[in-house]
């Protein structure tokens, strides 16, 4: 059967016009040629017209289609298919559950004042506690934050005009160079416990100072 050339020279085939590497239309389709036998070669080299390597032969859409391929987890429908049985937990919930009593502890410095911030892991929420001493000459309002969620900018607003959003300060936020900041006071971190050193340092690769409460020196003994 003789076959005509697409191109609209209404020529037929010649064994020229097959080389490896090239696209050849036939009835409409596109054929790639990425291979032939020793024979073919041997002919074409008798030409002059040696053929080029054999290419890697193209993978059927259709044949890859039908692989096997381990199926991906989806993780929305893994929970949505959870709470429909009764199960899973919701976010707030799971993160309760895995932090509860997990507190970490921040000793820091406000105005030659000593704070202790606490920053609890089960729902984000922060409390800041004034450090006293016997006969220091000041109030004893131990707590001067009370815990809550702390938002990372304060403004003014009008009567009547709330926070919006949820734009509140978490602890990954948290960088042993920079300053605590409370409703526009600054706090300098001056250390940290054991337990919240560990925490950072596998969490977030931060490392923080231990630290402690700074008691003030003994008063010296008036002779009188």
């Amino acid at each position: 059967m003789m076959l005509l050339k697409q191109d609209g020279s209404q020529m037929p085939f010649e064994p020229t016009d097959f080389r490896v590497g090239l696209d050849i239309g036939i009835c409409g389709r596109s054929i790639r040629i990425y291979d032939c036998d020793d024979y073919t070669r041997t002919f074409f080299s008798n030409l002059g017209q040696v053929q080029p390597l054999a290419q890697t032969c193209p993978e059927d859409s259709f044949v890859d289609s039908q692989k096997p391929r381990p199926h991906k987890k989806d993780p929305e429908l893994l929970e949505y298919l959870e709470k429909k049985l009764g199960g899973g937990r919701i976010a707030s919930q799971k993160q309760f559950l895995d932090n509860d009593r997990k507190v970490l502890r921040f000793f820091t410095r406000s105005e030659d004042l000593q704070f202790v911030w606490h920053y609890f892991l089960a729902d984000d929420t922060i409390e800041i506690r004034e450090v006293h001493f016997p006969n220091d000459g000041r109030d004893s309002f131990s707590i001067y934050l009370r815990r809550q969620k702390l938002p990372q900018s304060f403004d003014v607003n009008q009567p009547g005009q709330q926070f919006i959003g949820d734009n509140y300060m978490t602890c990954d936020e948290i960088d042993p160079e920079k300053d605590l900041v409370a409703y526009g006071r600054h706090f300098k971190i001056m250390g940290v416990d054991k337990s919240t050193q560990n925490y950072y340092l596998d969490k977030y690769h931060k490392h923080f100072p231990l630290g402690d409460i700074e008691k003030p020196a003994p008063r010296e003994a008036v002779v009188v």
